[in-house]
């Protein structure tokens, strides 16, 4: 989609959108800015997307973990959790899936803490594929750098590096909203959750990557982990209403086994002996074993 295009798009639906500093309406601009009734103002970059921030923050995470994270994904790497979620969107939120049924239905999903947009993008394109919704994504990041990057993706959706705990977005908003092993903001996401809506939050569980922690740290790395007080944090702001179990293996060999070690941060304290050894690996086996829980507002 050109700039053009995801100009036209935040024009459609800026609606949607609030002022983080004084949670005033805004409108598009000279095709260059989103502006508030009391003047504050924020770019629209060349890339398409919308910059909330006021100065970059500090964050490990880099182009390079957002493209070996879209390489994996590219793969399949995270295929069946995208089914999963699209799976527990369809039956909690009462989605047909059959005929034109929804057709002219607006259904509007963000993903906070969406890096290079890589999940949403799939999200989005599997619900196409499954429904005749009208659908409406919106991906939220502090780090500009995967934003950017997911704001040069063909698909359509509204892009925007911005905190969240300050989200840009205007009062019970979205239908979903999607958090992906990736830190929370539960006041913000009640505040932005539609009538009916849902949160689906994804969370690793004991076995997720532990081929990899093995590895890279030993038996320290392979202790089991849990995520009990993540899942009673999560039950504590929301009604649960669904918990699935995501579990499979996957064999991953040369570029592929790079992509997944600059993915994900268990190898930022590994020593580059560590590393070495997996790169040298011609093919490993992978384990991802992931929590799916999906809430309503209480």
């Amino acid at each position: 989609m050109s700039k053009n295009g995801k100009i036209r798009l935040l024009t459609e639906h800026v609606n949607i959108f609030a002022c983080p500093l004084c949670s005033t309406p805004l409108h598009v601009t000279n095709q260059t800015s989103l502006v508030c009734a009391k003047g504050h103002c924020y770019d629209i970059a060349r890339q398409g997307y919308v910059n909330w921030l006021s100065h970059a923050p500090k964050t490990k995470y880099d182009q390079s973990l957002f493209a070996a994270r879209l390489s994996l994904h590219q793969h399949g790497f995270f295929a069946p959790l995208t089914e999963c979620i699209v799976e527990g969107m369809i039956k909690h939120l009462d989605l047909e899936t059959s005929g034109t049924s929804g057709t002219g239905k607006l259904i509007k999903i963000m993903d906070a803490g969406c890096g290079e947009g890589s999940h949403l993008v799939d999200v989005l394109n599997s619900m196409g594929n499954k429904t005749a919704y009208e659908l409406l994504g919106a991906g939220v990041d502090i780090s500009k750098e995967g934003i950017r990057m997911a704001a040069k993706a063909a698909s359509p959706a509204i892009w925007c590096a911005a905190d969240l705990a300050k989200a840009p977005f205007a009062d019970v908003q979205f239908h979903c909203i999607l958090n992906i092993l990736s830190p929370s903001s539960y006041g913000e996401f009640k505040r932005l959750l539609a009538d009916g809506g849902m949160v689906i939050k994804v969370v690793p569980e004991s076995g997720y990557l532990q081929e990899l922690r093995e590895t890279l740290h030993g038996a320290s790395g392979a202790q089991s982990y849990s995520n009990q007080a993540t899942q009673e944090l999560f039950e504590s702001h929301f009604q649960l209403i669904d918990r699935r179990r995501v579990h499979y293996r996957l064999s991953l060999a040369g570029p592929q086994l790079e992509h997944l070690l600059k993915m994900t941060p268990l190898s930022w304290q590994a020593s580059a002996g560590d590393v070495q050894r997996v790169l040298r690996r011609e093919q490993m086996g992978i384990t991802v074993d992931l929590t799916v829980l999906i809430g309503t507002r209480k």
